[in-house]
C-alpha cells in the first residue's frame, strides 16, 4: 500500500508516506507489512504504535530486554488486552513477534476490536533484521 496515510501523526505533523490503505485493504492483505516498508515508515518517524511480542526476555541478556523499535511496547500477546484503551485508534498498529505467528491472533483480535489500523510484520523480528541489515 503506497498510498497516503489520511491521518496525521498526533503531536508531529507528519503523516506516513507508505502505511496507508483502507482496513478492507489491510485484511485483504492479510494485515501484513513488509519489513522494508516498516523501517521507511520508522525512517518517516510516522508515529507507530508497535506492540513487540517476541516472548519473554531474557533476563542475563540486556539487549533483550528493550525492542529495538522506537517507542515500542513490549509485551506478551496476552498482556495487549489490557493495553487496548491507551492506544490510539487514528495512528498505526504493528505487531511485531519472532515469526512464529504469535502476531496474527492479536492483530486479530485488536482489529476486531476496532481498530481499523493495524498490521503484522511479515516474517517477524528476524526477517526486519535481515531486511534492514541492523
Amino acid at each position: 500500500m503506497a498510498l497516503r496515510d489520511r491521518n496525521a501523526t498526533a503531536g508531529t505533523g507528519r503523516i506516513s508516506q507508505r502505511l496507508t490503505g483502507t482496513p478492507v485493504d489491510w485484511t485483504r492483505l492479510g494485515l501484513r507489512i513488509t519489513p522494508r516498508t516498516l523501517s521507511e515508515a520508522i525512517n518517516d518517524e510516522a508515529g507507530l504504535q508497535i506492540l513487540d511480542v517476541r516472548g519473554p526476555a531474557s533476563a542475563d541478556a540486556a539487549e533483550n530486554l528493550r525492542s529495538p523499535f522506537p517507542d515500542a511496547r513490549r509485551l506478551l500477546p496476552h498482556e495487549a488486552e489490557a493495553l487496548l484503551p491507551k492506544l490510539s485508534k487514528l495512528r498505526w498498529i504493528v505487531v511485531v513477534d519472532d515469526g512464529h505467528r504469535a502476531a496474527e491472533p492479536l492483530a486479530d483480535y485488536i482489529f476486531k476490536q476496532g481498530y481499523p489500523l493495524v498490521a503484522i510484520l511479515d516474517g517477524g523480528y528476524a526477517a526486519w533484521i535481515s531486511a534492514t541489515d541492523r
